[in-house]
């Protein structure tokens, strides 16, 4: 390259310049209307997507989720915990009927009992063998044992519990709200025990940690408590939220405590939804006083109205982790929000989080890295349960259970969300990018409404070019598009990928838009002077008024017509294309437009009128997006404005007649004056005697009004042979003309 440059003469060197010039030129003239490009390759741009039997890594790639089979669907329009059994059976917690199903891994379910509260909010499979629950909003504990029948263990006092959890020595915690208490049950005596009055309203999660030490999770303060051996009875807290709920820990074997805050109130939400399942609040017949009687409580009154799952804030939600040496750190802020609960998955060594409200399942691990392992058509995946190396979710809106396999699902599908491309446009090709993306089908469909729905065009698959990454887009000329890709498993079972998809396509060029015309006299460069008369006053056009008028005073100064006009006008182009506009005017009595100047590019222009004959006259604007667009493709609009008047001729003084009155050896002067102007009204008038002191002069109907006006004027008593009085006259384009009389006995 240096050896080419070495041989370039001083005639290249010019040659050079003008390339460059050229290109300069065309760079600044480049067509506004250009190709765009919509394209996904993030984790941020994939997430919106809906996401079947497809996973999402931090990283962006689109992957074949883990195999999701279906176990079991309660009528029931919630699960809020699921207990697995000794003999692998599955118990359900559900609402809004206070109902318990069993399944076993196969889907074989059946009711088990029905409770006698609105909610069984958390199960529990002791250590003792037996299956305990939670009650809401009565805040209980029961029993069922034996098997198919309900004892009541423990009435807290509070109204909700939250959460169950073994304690080593034998009793049961119970985690209760809303006045953020724990309590540890003997299930054998029936007694509990205040184990700590936090100053929360809610105690939300139990957990323990690799030293046996016992966590709480709270909604209030939004804080981790833990118990340390030489504190049995006070904990420490070791780490407090910047939003005030603690929705859900788990600790993973390494000994890291996760922790799921969210910034909207989960469960005050659903607290303030329980009380409405009844109408004027539970209707649940109230077991015997005696704890452990072992009486079933009654069934409850029906409820008086079945809501949906309770409805859920979104907000934010953030992941943090506590290391086993106390040190805290933020892992992952998901777009999917609220958090609804967290799990350890052992098969994966990863921590699962359920969240949001689109059926999300998300993925996390102590080195923060995240994705979305898979969606469900359920609202919202709700409550997760370890089972070994299996992992159960369970939904709400309705409720369903099912169990995340070992294996790869064999095919799935990812739909894009609607790319808005702002205008119709003509869609053109598609490329993809990824392991294995050239074995990966993809469509698209286009419509005209912001939400994809039954008007908009069939799906069409992308007609692939001779290579394997780019295709040509089939869908119709609309606004929006949507893509969809279809994965499958090779036959080995392993899964294609896609991390990279680019649309691109074209707007349609749209003409400019002129809004509208201005047209103002412009401004006067300096105050006018009459000639050989000297400088007066301006002259009003009438008398202020005293009360607020809809009319507007006008003002005139002599000899200030300009006789130039400042013109602007308002105009926009929808592709932010470079315009330019010509300027054309005609009088009303004339048929063809005369150009005045061309090439505008700023929309504005001084129109000097001095050599312009007086009459009406109009202007045209034509603006075009020629230079930002090559010939065939420009636009234009035009624009015809309001008349104007065109009026450089002073008024006419037609008239100046005196008469006198001699009063002594004084005469008193009275001139008749005759104005008339061919176009404009007389909006001003005045007159001295002897070049003194101006005065104003008006009609002599009082008014400013009309093209040709009469005015009359007496002087003072005059002494002497001779005097003179200077008229000035002026129309409402600022046009003056000059006059005297002469007075002479």
């Amino acid at each position: 390259m240096k050896a080419i440059i070495r041989r370039v003469s001083s005639f290249g060197f010019r040659v050079l310049g003008l390339l460059a010039l050229w290109w300069a030129t065309s760079l600044t003239l480049a067509p506004a209307v250009q190709t765009q490009i919509a394209r996904s390759d993030t984790y941020d741009e994939f997430a919106p997507g809906e996401l079947h039997s497809v996973s999402l890594s931090h990283l962006g790639r689109l992957t074949l989720a883990p195999e999701l089979r279906s176990v079991y669907r309660p009528d029931a329009e919630i699960i809020w915990a699921v207990a697995v059994a000794p003999d692998g059976r599955l118990f359900l917690a559900t609402g809004h009927s206070g109902k318990i199903f069993v399944t076993d891994a196969k889907g074989n379910g059946s009711l088990y009992l029905d409770l006698a509260a609105p909610e069984v909010t958390t199960l529990l499979f002791h250590s003792d063998g037996k299956l305990y629950a939670g009650t809401s909003p009565d805040g209980k504990l029961f029993v069922c044992d034996p098997p198919g029948t309900v004892t009541l263990v423990c009435e807290t006092k509070e109204k909700y519990v939250w959460d169950l959890l073994s304690d080593p020595a034998g009793g049961i915690i119970v985690a209760t709200g809303p006045k953020g208490k724990i309590f540890k049950v003997n299930p054998e005596t029936k007694k509990s025990d205040l184990l700590f009055d936090a100053p929360d309203d809610n105690v939300l999660s139990l957990a323990y940690d690799l030293k046996g030490r016992l966590l709480a999770a709270t909604q209030g303060k939004g804080r981790v408590y833990r118990w340390d051996q030489e504190r049995a009875t006070t904990p420490v807290v070791v780490f407090e939220a910047p939003d005030d709920e603690v929705r859900r820990i788990v600790v993973d074997p390494a000994g890291n405590i996760f922790a799921a805050v969210n910034s909207e109130v989960v469960v005050r939400r659903v607290m303030t939804s329980l009380p409405m399942l009844t109408g004027e609040g539970p209707s649940v017949s109230r077991p015997p006083e005696s704890p452990g009687s072992g009486e079933t409580p009654s069934k409850p009154e029906p409820l008086k109205t079945m809501p949906s799952a309770p409805p859920m804030p979104a907000g934010r939600t953030e992941i943090y982790m506590i290391d086993s040496e106390g040190f805290v750190r933020s892992l992952w802020k998901p777009t999917e929000a609220p958090t609804h609960d967290v799990a350890y998955d052992a098969g994966r060594g990863i921590v699962m989080i359920a969240a949001g409200s689109k059926g999300k399942l998300l993925r996390l691990d102590s080195r923060g890295n995240y994705g979305i392992v898979l969606s469900t058509k359920e609202d919202r995946v709700f409550a997760l349960e370890p089972a070994g190396r299996q992992l159960y979710l369970a939904t709400a809106g309705p409720a369903a259970l099912y169990r995340l396999g070992e294996g790869q699902a064999r095919k799935g599908e990812y739909i894009s969300p609607a790319l808005n491309a702002g205008t119709t446009v003509r869609w053109g090709s598609l490329r993809r990018e990824g392991d294995g993306a050239d074995q990966i089908e993809i469509e698209t469909r286009s419509g005209n409404t912001k939400e994809p729905d039954g008007t908009w065009y069939d799906w069409r698959p992308v007609k692939w070019r001779d290579g394997p990454k780019d295709g040509q887009i089939q869908s119709s000329v609309a606004r929006y598009l949507q893509w969809r890709a279809l994965l499958k498993a090779t036959r080995d079972g392993k899964s294609r990928e896609l991390d990279l998809v680019e649309v691109f396509y074209v707007p349609s060029n749209e003409a400019p838009q002129i809004k509208k015309i201005e047209i103002k006299k412009a401004a006067p460069t300096a105050p006018a002077r009459p000639p050989e008369m000297p400088s007066g006053p301006t002259m009003p056009t009438g008398a202020p008024s005293k009360e607020p008028s809809s009319g507007k005073d006008f003002q005139v100064e002599e000899n200030s017509n300009p006789k130039r006009f400042d013109i602007t006008w308002q105009v926009s182009d929808p592709n932010g294309d470079s315009l330019e506009s010509s300027l054309y005017f005609k009088s009303e009595d004339e048929k063809n437009w005369k150009l005045v100047k061309d090439k505008l590019t700023q929309p504005r222009y001084m129109l000097e009128t001095g050599s312009i004959p007086d009459g009406t006259y109009r202007i045209k604007v034509v603006v075009t997006d020629a230079p930002a667009n090559f010939a065939p493709n420009a636009r234009t609009d035009e624009f015809i404005s309001e008349r104007f008047v065109v009026d450089n001729t002073p008024p006419e003084i037609e008239k100046i007649k005196p008469a006198a009155t001699r009063e002594g050896n004084k005469i008193r002067w009275r001139i008749s004056v005759s104005v008339r102007d061919a176009i404009s009204i007389i909006a001003g008038a005045k007159y001295n005697v002897d070049g003194q002191k101006w005065n104003v002069l008006v009609p002599t109907d009082g008014l400013f009004d009309e093209r040709a006006e009469d005015f009359e004027l007496n002087t003072d008593l005059l002494e002497g042979d001779e005097h003179v009085v200077g008229l000035v006259v002026t129309d409402r384009e600022g046009n003056s003309a000059v006059g005297k009389a002469l007075l002479r006995p």
